[in-house]
């Protein structure tokens, strides 16, 4: 009996040019191998009298078309080849759980087996079947229609095929990674007889992704979704930081501005009194013990009929203007400040009495020459102390310039007068 129905009549044409003939009877394959001689003059026609030497030539020469018998000897099943003309080149089944076969079943026996073999040039021979790795799995069968179910996890390598090719323990384990055979046979101890599979369908099931690959994918989202929130976490610490800082710096300028605020006057921006002890005492200190210094004590001539005749408006534009007068006429190391009023207080460190009225001198021009608006010409009156060795207390300093400022009220007003001792009584 052969797989498929034959027609040949002589000289009929044909597109196949090699044809193999399959059949364990000489005198059938013989009678057969001369129709098809006959039928198609031009072909080549190869015989073979059993399975395997009929896979052997289909693998060695280029065939157009293969008859063959149903029952082949030397075949004890079913065979798929996934490449016969590669042997080597498989499918890769290792990211399957489960394979199902569908077929129909017949024969004097309860059991058939799979094999799933696998191509390693570890332990592989191109072109020897036998040195593929035998995955095995033996199930019970009933006659007529089956669907099996086979998972992979319970496939197991051939104990023959471990011992006969002698492969080491870490080769001894099942592999689907280059699967080039599937193979159903009767069972084990199977008896003699006639055993028909009719196989309607394979089906795999699986994953995209291995199990292996699946966890390593899913340890390493873990990792980055923990890098990114490290990283998330280390910016906003970075931010929190830069944060505080910024709010650190901003509280001490705040700090800086209040305590500058605190010795300032709010009117002429000039150190209000407290503002000037804070500052004499580290200049009394750290000065030289010959070094000569200066206090100058000025007072706005007629400053009330300025409030009296334009208003304490005008009074205060007055005070701003001879404080800008008096920051143009001084040094950045010299102390200036409003000590009360439309009084001012100057402090610097000078050269000698001579020096010390220049200063002075220069601050009361600068003053009858500034331009104060609508109130017009403001003079002022200053009085200088000058002295050198240890310093006295500030306010025995200020009363002795005081007391030289009040003879330059009494002297005419617009004008520089040096203390003199005898002015103390005045003082």
């Amino acid at each position: 009996m052969y797989g498929g129905l034959m027609n040949l009549s002589p000289r009929i044409s044909s597109p196949f040019t090699t044809i193999l003939l399959i059949d364990d009877n000489d005198k059938d394959r013989t009678y057969y191998a001369e129709r098809i001689r006959i039928g198609i003059p031009d072909c080549i026609v190869l015989e073979a009298k059993d399975g395997r030497s009929g896979l052997a030539l289909y693998r060695s020469q280029r065939i157009d078309c293969i008859i063959t018998e149903v029952y082949l000897p030397d075949m004890s099943g079913y065979e798929l080849l996934i490449d016969a003309r590669t042997p080597d080149k498989g499918l890769d089944l290792s990211l399957f759980d489960t394979v199902t076969l569908d077929l129909d079943y017949a024969g004097p026996w309860d059991s058939f087996r799979v094999y799933l073999k696998n191509f390693d040039k570890r332990y592989s021979k191109p072109g020897d079947v036998n040195t593929l790795k035998y995955n095995k799995i033996e199930v019970a069968i009933q006659p007529g229609h089956n669907v099996v179910e086979l998972n992979f996890a319970d496939f197991g390598v051939a104990e023959w095929w471990v011992t006969q090719y002698k492969i080491r323990p870490g080769l001894s384990t099942t592999e689907f990674g280059n699967i080039t055979e599937l193979e159903i046979q009767t069972g084990t101890r199977a008896p003699v007889g006639n055993y028909y599979f009719h196989v309607h369908r394979i089906a795999l099931h699986g994953r995209l992704i291995s199990r292996a690959a699946w966890y390593g994918g899913l340890l390493a989202t873990w990792a980055a979704l923990l890098g990114f929130y490290l990283a998330y976490r280390i910016f906003r610490l970075r931010k929190d930081l830069e944060q505080r800082r910024l709010s650190q710096a901003a509280a001490l300028r705040l700090a800086q501005y209040a305590e500058e605020s605190a010795r300032r006057d709010y009117l002429t921006k000039l150190l209000n009194r407290s503002g000037i002890i804070e500052m004499y005492h580290p200049m009394a200190m750290n000065r030289r013990t010959d070094a000569s210094f200066a206090v100058m004590m000025l007072d706005v001539d007629h400053f009330k009929l300025v409030n009296d005749r334009f208003g304490h408006m005008a009074g205060d534009e007055v005070l701003a203007g001879i404080a800008e007068v008096l920051r143009q006429n001084t040094r950045s190391n010299d102390i200036v400040g409003r000590w009360g009023g439309e009084e001012f207080l100057l402090i610097c460190m000078i050269a000698d009495q001579e020096a010390a009225m220049h200063i002075a001198d220069k601050v009361r021009a600068g003053i009858e020459e500034h331009d104060f608006g609508r109130v017009g010409q403001v003079t002022g009156s200053l009085g200088v102390y000058c002295c050198s060795g240890p310093m006295d207390a500030l306010e025995q300093l200020v009363s002795y310039a005081d007391a030289a400022l009040y003879a330059a009220k009494e002297q005419g007003r617009n004008r520089v007068i040096m203390y003199q001792p005898f002015m103390r009584e005045a003082a």
